[in-house]
């Protein structure tokens, strides 16, 4: 009997245990684009291709040359990943023995490659 009800603890504690637990959102969302955490998107800034564009015609450049050009670069682009967020733990104890206790899942969000963040963060500086 005791064998039994310890069967019934150890194979329903799992479900209890997670319905307290938040369910990790999964993905993000640009326009209408659905990202899942770790996907990149890459997004084109027209602004950024017209000055290009400008530029490279002044110094004599073909409209197919220019073509691709940008099709090759990347400053007029920006590419962002589909990310975790984490937030504080509103249930953990400091005598948790769960690794990571105090931390959760926050909503994923987009945000730029690691070598486009001061670029975007400047770009977006001089807009304002």
């Amino acid at each position: 009997m005791k064998k039994n009800i310890l069967t019934l603890i150890v194979c329903f504690l799992p479900l209890f245990t997670y319905a307290g637990v938040k369910e990790q959102k999964k993905t993000c969302f640009f326009d209408n684009n659905e990202l899942q955490v770790g996907e990149t998107i890459s997004i084109k800034d027209p602004i950024l291709e017209s000055r290009a564009t400008l530029a490279y015609r002044k110094q004599g450049y073909t409209q197919e040359q220019i073509d691709e050009i940008l099709r090759t670069e990347d400053w007029t682009t920006y590419v962002l990943v589909c990310t975790n967020t984490f937030v504080s733990s509103s249930n953990h104890t400091t005598d948790s023995s769960n690794v990571a206790a105090m931390l959760e899942y926050g909503d994923p969000v987009l945000v730029p490659l690691h070598h486009q963040v001061d670029w975007i963060d400047k770009l977006k500086k001089q807009s304002l």
